[in-house]
């Protein structure tokens, strides 16, 4: 009954709104009035409507969907019960269309409210479909019958009869429509009790992508149907020279087929869920790219057909198709959020109104400019073009939006809501003998070798503590992707299938991209500390979580040290992979706040597959650039053939500065003793390591590491953030255990039944309990190896920072701290302090070449022009400037300051001396400077006098000059 009833109020709106655009059309062409001016009235309603979204949603959240709806109601029919159609009276009539929009604009946040709480979740896409395509056979019967009516009675006659309509449902409503029972609305996963105040997470509602996708797709459907509903009959009566009641049924087919295919996307929609043919987000995203593509095609077509039967089947497809796709984004809003389904409603609805301003009211505009640009009385295909046009392209680039951005996670939603039911329900669950974890790494690799062992010494501790797990096994199998994305996925396919709980991993964030859409599917937990990509973000993967540090905060303090040295420009030298292409980006992000910049972008292939001649090239390259500060991300193989390139081309000497991201740092740490060519090829580098503070337990198992590892390889602090994070997973299973959950899987029969063989897809699951756990891991708050482990409301773990060493001839120094908060410190800092300039220190750094003084950073390139500096040949005052006997080298007094001066400049300043005159008389200065500003010459170093002549020529700024006088110099 409660649909029947929302049903039959959106038909009575759309009744209201088609009558409303027919009725005052008529009366406004027999009064004269302009199309702008009718556009403007038409539009007005939407203001209101658009004002009133939001608060309709707080409304029915704080007071109850069905008293807020039965208000909306008696609202809008009284208005149009008591107001006359007088287009001439403006005032008036926008007053009562704002009111009418204010009053409307509370009704669909209140039905969403309604239907959160009465329909569950696998029959919500009938619902919301059957409710709504009642705006579309509302519409079809304005259409219908409003012109006849116009034409019978009057105009105004239409608005007595939708205030009858009106009034008849609220009398309806009023009698059948009761408040869900509470544990019913609990289970939809819905609160309906109006007496609880409960706090609207507003800050999460406007950051969350999935709306934002929502509310996009609401705009641009929105913006198309009110163009649609609102200028389609007025394209039939001029743009196709037709009688809207000679056309008889025919004008109501579009509205009508709206009607039929809103209510096919939903049982379709529900069937695929309900039948588990798709999940619930592809079911989503199939049926709103699906719809919103076909109409968009529609309508850029639409102009095209100049006969009756073309336009209306055009137009019957466009809004069609329309309709169909309301399956996709229109239920969206319970499935993302059943409890606050009215607000989000109110949220997406208020765009989806602003689109009818401004395409109802732009609409009108392009139509009066189309009659001057190409005929008056609009019948040209052409004056209809950029009407059908914007809204086509708009549904390409909404669907797109939502086919990247949406979800359905109303399993999380529902279990949130059940809250103390939920416990009851699974209080009495018995422990598992096993919980299995999986990892995946290329253990031939440093940081996968490392892992490898430091995964395998905190399993054994975890089965050996009897305060965590009562009992219940802890195994962790390891994956050997041998460095290949492939293996990395069969790896993923393997644990998916085989009731794993979560996975440490994968190794790279090329991976982590793809293996993260599996997680989120199957709700398996993703954890990684190598995959550091700043742009694996939880709104886009939120299974997926990073333990150690990102690569921004890497960024950041290489940024920071740039700019402690004063280095204006870097080059930026990186593998062409995710994660060092988006560290790079985060670098140019973070110089740029500081003024600073990367000059030049050298990308090798991705590791290991860089070649010693691909590496040649690209160094090459740089050599001739003019910044000599070089900032390597890269991974262990290709940095350290960079280094042995970079050696053999003569850039570790003097001049050349080397900032290495963490993975030498690494090197330094895993594989020393270093072979001697390999600390030559490395020498001055500044490098970067992840910090762990001491502590007694770090210093315990920095003592087991040789036994562990059979001193095959050094400990890293990537192994310490290993051994952390299986203690975070074991920790967050053990209190899911607590909570009274349970480890069960659930088939995911959507994926093709694909038996047999190694990949046996029928075989993935998913993971019942994947929300809570990911929450457990998200509520972390202990000490591990790596200090404290907690995560901020991004996700990023607590207090990132970084130790800075300095690679010297005989090992290594730290040269320094890099925090988060404070920025550059010479000693570990106990409370972090605001970051402030006159704080940054570090130590002495011993640079490329063994000198400790501060390169300048850049130089003219080696294929630079040297500047031509002319040099008076005088016979006189020879202590100021003159040639040595024999030779072109010229020595004194200004040529000495000239020297001192440019050794006083930030860069280097290529140069040679060029000697003017003979040697045999003094050359005259006049000729001198004309030359100078003439180009000859670049500058000029001597005793020239500044004279009144000489500053016509504009010289001044190229010369240095130096007069003597009786008193000396100047």
């Amino acid at each position: 009954m409660i649909v029947t009833l929302t049903f039959i109020s959106t038909c009575i709106c759309y009744i209201e709104r088609v009558g409303f655009s027919i009725a005052y059309t008529a009366a406004a062409d027999a009064s004269g009035v302009s199309q702008s001016s009718k556009g403007t009235i038409l539009s007005t309603f939407y203001y209101g409507y658009a004002c009133s979204q939001i608060p309709g949603g707080w409304a029915a959240q704080r007071l109850g969907g069905r008293s807020v709806l039965l208000i909306s109601f008696v609202t809008w029919s009284l208005t149009y019960a008591f107001v006359p159609l007088d287009p001439k009276n403006v005032k008036t009539m926008v007053l009562a269309r704002l009111l009418v929009g204010v009053a409307q604009g509370f009704m669909f946040p209140s039905i969403h409210s309604v239907l959160a709480q009465w329909i569950p979740p696998n029959e919500r896409s009938r619902a919301v479909s059957l409710t709504t395509s009642g705006m579309y056979l509302g519409a079809a019967a304005g259409m219908l019958v409003v012109p006849t009516l116009v034409k019978l009675t009057s105009p105004q006659f239409v608005f007595l009869g939708e205030a009858t309509l009106g009034t008849i449902w609220s009398v309806l409503w009023l009698n059948y429509a009761s408040e869900p029972p509470i544990q019913l609305s609990k289970q939809n996963g819905a609160f309906p009790n109006p007496t609880r105040k409960t706090k609207i997470p507003w800050r999460s509602i406007f950051r969350s992508l999935p709306i934002w996708a929502i509310v996009v797709n609401n705009f641009t459907f929105h913006y198309a149907l009110f163009v649609m509903m609102n200028w389609l009959p007025t394209y039939f009566e001029q743009g196709l020279k037709l009688s809207l009641q000679e056309m008889g049924t025919y004008k109501m087919v579009p509205y009508f087929n709206m009607f039929m295919c809103s209510n096919i996307g939903g049982f379709v929609a529900d069937y695929l869920i309900t039948k588990r043919f798709m999940s619930v987000t592809r079911t989503r995203k199939f049926l709103n790219t699906l719809g919103f593509m076909v109409a968009s095609i529609a309508l850029m077509a639409l102009p095209k057909f100049r006969t009756s039967f073309g336009a209306v089947i055009c137009s019957s497809v466009a809004l069609g198709f329309l309709a169909l796709g309301r399956a996709g984004f229109a239920v969206n809003h319970m499935d993302i959020a059943p409890r606050y389904a009215g607000i989000v409603m109110g949220v997406s609805n208020t765009a989806g109104t602003l689109a009818g301003i401004i395409g109802v009211d732009l609409t009108g505009k392009l139509l009066e400019a189309s009659r001057s640009a190409y005929d008056s009385n609009l019948s040209s295909p052409e004056s209809w073009r950029s009407v059908f046009m914007i809204p086509g392209v708009l549904c390409i680039f909404s669907s797109i939006g939502f086919l990247l951005f949406s979800t359905a996670t109303w399993a999380l939603q529902r279990r949130k809501a059940m809250g103390f039911f939920f416990f009851l329900f699974t209080e009495g669950a018995s422990r598992p003998a096993v919980v299995n974890i999986g990892a995946m790494f290329a253990v031939s690799t440093i940081n996968g070798g490392v892992s490898k062992i430091a995964i395998k010494a905190a399993e054994e501790d975890v089965n050996a503590d009897p305060s965590i797990l009562s009992g219940t096994k802890f195994s962790v199998s390891i994956h050997d992707s041998n460095y290949s994305g492939f293996l990395s996925i069969i790896g993923a396919l393997k644990y998916m299938e085989s009731d794993t709980v979560a996975i440490i991993g994968p190794q790279t964030s090329v991976m982590a991209n793809i293996i993260s859409h599996l997680a989120n599917e199957l709700h398996v937990p993703l954890l990684s500390f190598t995959a550091l990509d700043p742009t694996l973000t939880s709104l886009q993967y939120p299974y997926f979580l990073q333990t150690a540090p990102n690569d921004q905060f890497q960024m950041n303090a290489i940024g920071d040290i740039v700019s402690y040295f004063g280095w204006k420009e870097v080059v930026a030298l990186f593998t062409d992979d995710d994660q060092s292409r988006n560290g790079v980006t985060a670098l140019g992000d973070k110089l740029a706040e500081k003024t600073h910049k990367i000059s030049y972008k050298a990308v090798l292939p991705p590791d290991p597959t860089a070649t010693r001649d691909q590496v040649k090239n690209e160094l090459v390259k740089i050599q001739i650039m003019e910044s000599q500060v070089i900032v390597l991300h890269t991974f262990s193989r290709t940095g350290l053939l960079v280094f042995d390139v970079a050696k053999e081309l003569g850039m570790m000497e003097s001049e050349y500065v080397w900032i290495a991201t963490s993975w030498l740092s690494t090197v330094l740490d895993s594989k020393s003793p270093l072979p001697q060519k390999t600390k030559d090829s490395i020498q001055g580098v500044l490098t970067l390591r992840p910090h762990t503070p001491d502590s007694q337990r770090k210093r315990a198992f920095i003592s087991r590491w040789k036994k562990l590892s059979n001193g095959t390889i050094g400990l890293n602090p990537y192994g310490l953030y290993a051994y952390d994070t299986v203690w975070i997973i074991a920790r967050a299973v053990n209190l899911l255990l607590d909570q009274g959950g349970t480890i069960s899987f659930s088939k995911h029969t959507s994926i093709p039944r694909y038996g047999g063989g190694i990949m046996n897809l029928s075989a993935l699951s998913i993971f019942d309990g994947g929300q809570q756990l990911l929450e457990n891991i998200l509520q972390t708050n202990t000490t591990g190896l790596t200090g404290p482990l907690a995560f901020h409301s991004d996700r990023s773990p607590v207090n990132p920072s970084y130790d800075i060493i300095n690679i010297m001839e005989n090992g290594y120094q730290q040269v320094g701290y890099w925090y988060n908060n404070s920025g550059l410190s010479v000693v570990p800092p106990k409370t972090p302090s605001n970051w402030s300039s006159s704080n940054q220190h570090l130590g002495a750094v011993v640079w490329p070449g063994g000198t400790t003084k501060k390169p300048r950073g850049w130089v003219f390139p080696n294929n630079g022009k040297q500047l031509r500096i002319g040099v008076p040949n005088r016979v006189g005052y020879r202590a100021f400037v003159s040639r040595q006997n024999g030779t072109d080298v010229v020595k004194g007094y200004c040529i000495d300051i000239f020297l001192a001066a440019i050794k006083l400049l930030p860069y280097a300043l290529p140069h040679r001396f060029e000697l003017f005159g003979d040697g045999h008389k003094n050359p005259s200065y006049d000729e001198l400077v004309n030359m100078v500003a003439s180009g000859k010459f670049d500058a000029a170093v001597g005793g020239i006098a500044i004279v009144a002549n000489r500053t016509k020529t504009g010289f001044q700024s190229a010369i240095y000059r130096v007069r003597a006088s009786s008193g000396g110099t100047t």
